[in-house]
């Protein structure tokens, strides 16, 4: 049989106190070890699985004050999570940056965005990050993507790691605005005929690979408007033209 559903203007504006509630269920998740479950279905698991839930905390955080200590609580503890031997056990050291460019980035986004958060260790996160981020702005001014891992190298993994660049520079004072505006150059040079990075490229050559997809082409989209907010404005333009449909009166995303 076929079930046919459909919806109009469905929307869901959860509250804090909803988003608290759902961290709160995600707390105890991780307690019984979802991380490491995670870990099991495929290799960003474990990070992926920590740093969104810190992120998640550096928001309501910054949203609400009666949420503050226990944000910085628990994205701190998100962060050490990821930032550690078992954090970093997936991603070999020896790349173009230490443990790769998808490491890094998401590493050093979280870390950015939890020294946002009024009452952090600004002066110990902003030591670790540029531990993270300097390696990421020396190599960029050599290659215009990083590797994921040795030989390997997806073009939405880099832009995380240069909104953290921006992001650093916003929060603490700008250190790297000529090596990002220079990255910016260079990654509009590899646009395809779409307007868009491609999905994965070759490491040496920068030969595209796969092609754009919409999963690391929305992706880019977020990420890509702290870096540079007009190129990010364009970026996203393209992202919708090719990638957003509307069928049945549904309005979704097609990867192809």
């Amino acid at each position: 049989g076929v079930v046919v559903f459909g919806y109009s203007r469905l929307r869901y504006y959860p509250t804090t106190e909803t988003v608290r509630a759902q961290l709160g269920f995600l707390r105890k998740e991780l307690d019984r070890g979802s991380a490491s479950k995670m870990q099991e279905l495929f290799p960003e698991g474990y990070l992926f699985n920590h740093v969104l839930y810190g992120l998640a905390w550096t928001e309501l955080a910054q949203a609400e004050q009666r949420w503050r200590v226990d944000g910085l609580a628990e994205a701190s503890t998100a962060l050490s999570m990821i930032d550690s031997p078992r954090g970093r056990e997936t991603f070999p050291a020896d790349q173009d940056v230490p443990h790769g460019g998808f490491y890094t980035g998401w590493t050093a986004w979280l870390a950015v965005k939890l020294s946002g958060v009024p009452g952090a260790e600004r002066d110990s996160l902003r030591a670790r990050l540029v531990e993270l981020l300097d390696p990421v702005a020396e190599q960029i001014e050599n290659r215009v993507f990083l590797e994921a891992y040795p030989g390997a190298v997806w073009p939405c993994d880099t832009v995380v790691a240069l909104a953290a660049l921006a992001e650093f520079d916003r929060v603490y004072g700008v250190r790297y605005a000529a090596v990002i505006a220079s990255w910016v150059r260079a990654a509009q040079a590899q646009l395809t005929a779409e307007g868009l990075l491609p999905h994965r490229v070759e490491p040496e050559t920068l030969a595209v690979l796969e092609s754009p997809r919409a999963t690391s082409s929305t992706l880019i989209s977020r990420f890509l408007s702290v870096v540079d907010e007009d190129f990010g404005r364009g970026y996203y333009q393209s992202t919708a033209e090719h990638f957003l449909t509307r069928r049945l009166g549904l309005t979704g995303v097609a990867e192809y």
